[in-house]
């Protein structure tokens, strides 16, 4: 399991949406994509980390990735 899968696969339900459409809008990066990390067919490239984390720590988790 890959950290993003990992991280995703313990979110709160209510919290999934919303997350979900903050790190799709932050990253700039489209539903496919954000869908490739969630099943972890391949893991967030370095430019995306402390948006993921920013994310994370917004929604009262902890960091999902050491930068």
């Amino acid at each position: 399991m890959t950290k993003f899968q990992e991280f995703y696969a313990n979110v709160r339900n209510c919290d999934v949406q919303p997350i979900r459409q903050e790190v799709v809008t932050r990253c700039g990066v489209s539903q496919v994509t954000f869908n490739n990390w969630r099943n972890g067919i391949f893991e967030p490239t370095s430019h995306y980390l402390s948006h993921i984390n920013a994310v994370a720590v917004e929604f009262g988790y902890e960091k999902v990735y050491v930068i």
